[in-house]
C-alpha cells in the first residue's frame, strides 16, 4: 500500500493497494459525500482491496467543497489523478467507479471537455458580472481553471492519453449515483442547499442534466461516444448501474432515469443491479466487495 500526491492540497492524494504491472485488473474508486463530506474518503476501498490481492486498487481524494473550491474543482482534481495514475502506472485492463457524486463525476468525466470549458465560461461572466453571479464574490475558482487552462494544460494532457490508447476504460460501475441535478433537486427539493455550495448558479446545475446530455449527443462532445481517438470507451465497455433498495437518500429514480438515457440517446447497453444492501452510507456493507467485483474474475 502507498499513497502518492498528485497536486499540493492534502486531500489531493491517490491510495493504492497491491499494485503491479502484471495485475489484469486495475479498480478505480472515486468517493461520494456530497462534494462535501470529510468522512467519505478513498479508504472506502480498503475492505476490497485488502482482501482481493491479485488485483490493483487505486482510490482517489479530491478538494471538498468550500468558497475556493466549487464544481468543475472536484471533477477538475479527478482528471488530474488520473491522468497523473495512467502517466506514472503501467496498467492493463481499467475499472471505474463512482459512489453517489462520484459516479456523477465519471459521467462528467467521460465529456470532461465540454464540462470545463462550459463552466470556465460561467465563472468568466461572474467574475464580469458580479451581482448576477448568484453568490457572494470570490474569484478564486476563476483563477483556478484559468491556471489548469493556460498552464497544466488539463485537456490537451487527457486528449494525448485518450488517442494513444493509455486510457481505456473496460468496465463502469455507477454506484447509487446523481445523474440529473435538475431532477435531483425536483424530487428533493431540500438538497439545495449543498447542490448550491458545490454548484453556485443554476446555469452550473443545469449542465448536470440528462436532457441537456441528450442535445449534446448530436455533437462531438456526447459522453459515450465510442471513437478510440476521441473516447476513453468503447463499444465493447461494461457499464453497470447499482442501487440499494434500502437507499434512503436516493430513490430509484436517478438510477431509471439513467437507464433511460443510456437506452435511448447512445444505444448503449447497461446492466442494472438493484437489491437490499444497505442505507446510502454504509457503502453496501457487507456485500461492498461483491458488489465492486461484479463481473470480473481477479485471481
Amino acid at each position: 500500500m502507498s499513497t502518492h500526491s498528485y497536486g499540493v492540497h492534502e486531500l489531493q492524494k491517490i491510495k493504492i493497494w497491491n499494485y503491479n504491472p502484471e495485475n489484469k485488473h486495475t479498480y478505480i474508486y472515486i468517493h461520494g459525500g456530497a462534494w462535501r463530506d470529510p468522512n467519505n474518503t478513498y479508504e472506502e476501498l480498503a475492505p476490497v482491496a485488502e482482501t482481493t490481492p491479485g488485483a490493483t486498487f487505486i482510490g482517489i481524494n479530491y478538494r471538498l467543497t468550500s468558497s475556493k473550491v466549487k464544481h468543475p474543482v472536484h471533477l477538475a482534481d479527478v482528471t488530474k489523478a488520473i491522468v497523473y495514475i495512467v502517466t506514472k502506472f503501467q496498467l492493463q485492463e481499467i475499472h471505474l467507479l463512482g459512489y453517489s457524486v462520484g459516479a456523477t463525476m465519471i459521467l462528467q468525466l467521460l465529456q470532461f471537455k465540454y464540462y470545463f470549458n462550459e463552466s470556465f465560461m460561467y465563472y468568466k461572466f461572474w467574475i464580469m458580472d458580479k451581482e448576477t453571479a448568484g453568490e457572494s464574490y470570490d474569484d478564486s475558482v476563476f483563477l483556478e481553471l484559468n491556471e489548469i487552462e493556460q498552464k497544466e494544460d488539463l485537456i490537451n494532457k487527457l486528449d494525448k492519453l485518450i488517442k494513444l490508447g493509455k486510457l481505456t476504460i473496460s468496465s463502469i460501475k455507477f454506484l447509487d449515483g446523481i445523474y440529473d441535478l435538475p431532477k435531483l433537486l425536483d424530487e428533493y427539493p431540500q438538497y439545495a442547499s449543498w447542490v448550491r455550495q458545490a454548484y453556485p448558479g443554476q446555469k452550473l446545475i443545469q449542465l448536470t442534466s440528462l436532457s441537456n446530455m441528450t442535445y449534446q449527443t448530436t455533437h462531438a462532445l456526447a459522453p459515450l461516444t465510442f471513437d478510440k481517438s476521441t473516447s476513453m470507451i468503447d463499444k465493447d465497455a461494461k457499464l453497470y448501474i447499482v442501487h440499494s433498495l434500502q437507499d434512503e437518500l436516493l430513490s430509484l429514480h436517478q438510477t431509471r432515469l439513467f437507464e433511460d438515457f443510456l437506452k435511448n440517446t447512445v444505444g448503449k447497453s447497461c446492466t442494472v443491479l438493484t437489491g437490499d444492501w444497505g442505507r446510502h452510507d454504509d457503502i453496501y456493507g457487507d456485500y461492498r466487495k461483491e458488489i465492486f467485483l461484479y463481473g470480473e474474475e481477479t485471481s
